[in-house]
């Protein structure tokens, strides 16, 4: 049986935004919109960059290292060829992210960020001005370069995925022509991290999402628009939120809307699955619990909060 050749032309286009650490960013003070990482201005901002470059470019490249797959899980040639592809995919992102781990200039940017400062002995406005806007420069630059680290450990997670039956042991695959006819329409691995919503919430999820988005906005537990709210609740691939609040919080109202909302898988878990769309305060950053669970409740106020929450808007539309 023929095999489809990989194809690196997108794998190039997501790399050229991902990969590269950029470490002659520009610094500018007036306007501070006009700094700029990778040519982007921080008018733009590390969630323009992310939601209308880097997300699309990273689903484009999955889209076609899905098809990749599909032709070429048919036949052993094809096999063989998807299993050094992968191999070497992963060994490049994995330097990517320790790259992108150990750069000294990513450490110092979040220590300018906070620290940066500018004789000014007079107290004088512009000066302070200027020190005020040359840490938001520096935080810009962090929070790019975190973006690029998020995607890169995305993509890294995912070609692990289509790598896990190559880890068998070998007697424990069987690449005979006539095994692979028979599974010429599955894929290696159809693993993503996306909540699934009751079929009994079903018609009433979008009311039910708007009101829970309502609450949470209102009292500072997100930061997101009420579309990009949804996609994490509806979308096979959707881009992660920040979450403002602590692990506890977030926990406790997956624990609430898992109980007559969400469906609740047992791998990965609900928890699980948040740990990768939730943010953790700011772009880039993930929840990193021991333990992936909700193990007690947050404090009084907040577990009333969110009490409120369920109450108005999955008890309303689907009763007590």
């Amino acid at each position: 049986m023929s095999m489809e050749m990989y194809d690196d032309a997108i794998e190039m286009q997501f790399e050229k935004l991902a990969c590269i650490l950029d470490e002659n960013p520009i610094v500018c003070t007036n306007p501070l919109e006009n700094s700029s990482y990778l040519g982007v201005n921080l008018f733009t901002s590390a969630e323009g960059f992310q939601f209308t470059m880097l997300q699309p470019l990273y689903d484009k490249y999955t889209a076609y290292l899905d098809q990749f797959i599909k032709s070429n899980n048919v036949s052993t040639s094809g096999l063989t060829h998807l299993e050094s592809t992968f191999r070497r995919l992963s060994a490049k992102y994995q330097n990517n992210h320790q790259r992108f781990k150990d750069s000294e200039i990513r450490k110092e940017w979040i220590h300018l960020s906070q620290n940066f400062s500018l004789p000014n002995p007079n107290d004088d406005d512009d000066i302070n001005r200027q020190q005020k806007y040359s840490r938001s420069a520096y935080k810009f630059f962090w929070n790019m370069s975190a973006t690029q680290r998020f995607f890169i450990d995305e993509i890294k997670q995912f070609v692990d995925q289509q790598l896990q039956p190559f880890n068998k042991k070998p007697e424990s695959i069987n690449f005979n022509e006539s095994t692979i006819q028979q599974s010429n329409s599955k894929q290696l691995i159809d693993i993503s991290y996306h909540f699934s919503i009751r079929t009994e919430a079903s018609k009433a999820s979008h009311n039910i999402l708007e009101r829970i988005f309502k609450h949470l906005k209102a009292n500072n537990y997100i930061s997101c628009t009420l579309p990009e709210f949804k996609h994490i609740f509806t979308k096979k691939s959707p881009a992660p939120i920040v979450w403002n609040k602590d692990y506890i919080q977030l926990t406790y109202l997956i624990k609430k809307m898992s109980e007559r909302f969400l469906m609740k898988p047992k791998s990965p878990s609900n928890y699980h699955i948040a740990s990768k769309l939730f943010y953790k305060n700011a772009v880039g950053v993930y929840f990193n619990p021991s333990k992936v669970r909700h193990d007690k409740d947050p404090n009084s106020s907040d577990k009333k909060l969110i009490d409120q929450v369920i109450s108005d808007s999955i008890e309303y539309y689907m009763g007590y």
